[in-house]
């Protein structure tokens, strides 16, 4: 869960297709295929060259995780703090984002076996929201 969680929310337009990569290891052949269809890969090159993007994981605060009965499936739930420190002006400002400030995103990532490794099968994302700020 850390490195993908590393991957997707440590990126940037000089880094999107490595991140990208180590991104999909991550996943079941199954969410593989889904993503693909939806076009994920070309979406989520485009989205961070076009507009210049840059983003920096600050951690992650745990919430609600659950393991099914055969323990062959788990929910995780958690939330990704992070920050975007570059990006188009003009971007930013139509979703009412600002540099170098705290976000918060919750996920909800669904687990399966894959012989003896956990790969992800799923993920939901809630809105992004400001987040609060730690310290004096």
């Amino acid at each position: 869960m850390a490195l993908h969680s590393a991957a997707v929310d440590n990126r940037s337009a000089d880094n999107v297709e490595d991140t990208l990569e180590a991104e999909y290891q991550h996943y079941s052949d199954g969410f593989n295929r889904m993503l693909e269809d939806q076009n994920h890969r070309a979406s989520t090159e485009a989205l961070y060259q076009d507009h210049e993007l840059q983003t920096r994981q600050l951690g992650v605060a745990w919430t609600t995780s659950s393991l099914s009965a055969d323990r062959n499936r788990a929910v995780v739930g958690f939330e990704s703090i992070f920050e975007f420190t570059a990006g188009d002006e003009t971007y930013l400002d139509e979703r009412e984002l600002e540099l170098d400030e705290r976000y918060a995103q919750p996920r909800e990532i669904t687990l399966v076996r894959a012989g003896e490794e956990w790969v992800i099968d799923n993920i939901e994302k809630g809105p992004l929201r400001a987040a609060a700020t730690l310290g004096p």
